[in-house]
């Protein structure tokens, strides 16, 4: 499992709980004493640029971050996910929602269906 835009790594640690040993995280923007893996299992990059990993994982998580990139980034961010891995599951904040003044493009889902379609992977929900 990789988490990209992991933060503090919440949902990596929830899955080490839950047995899944083998873990990534990957973010720029996160102080490492706040980290809840272990320093090895993070990796600081810049979202907005080509993520280098090399490897594969079997799913990729990508929660709440993409709205926190500009608009012309987002393509290299979808590309990074789908080099990650077979699987992503991914979330990211709708138009209005205005959660935060560090949203600079909120999009609605089918705007990012078309960005992973593109690249050859189904939507399932």
């Amino acid at each position: 499992m990789v988490d990209v835009g992991c933060g503090a790594g919440s949902w990596l640690k929830e899955f080490q709980v839950e047995g899944v040993a083998d873990v990534l995280g990957i973010d720029f923007h996160v102080q490492e004493s706040s980290l809840r893996i272990p320093r090895e299992k993070f990796l600081r990059s810049d979202l907005q640029q080509p993520i280098s990993v090399p490897r594969r994982f079997d799913m990729v998580l990508c929660m709440e971050v993409a709205e926190h990139l500009p608009r012309e980034s987002a393509d290299i961010l979808v590309k990074s996910l789908v080099d990650l891995g077979p699987i992503v599951i991914f979330s990211a904040a709708l138009p209005y929602q205005l959660g935060s003044a560090s949203h600079v493009n909120e999009e609605w889902p089918e705007w990012w269906v078309k960005l992973f379609s593109a690249r050859g992977y189904k939507v399932i929900d």
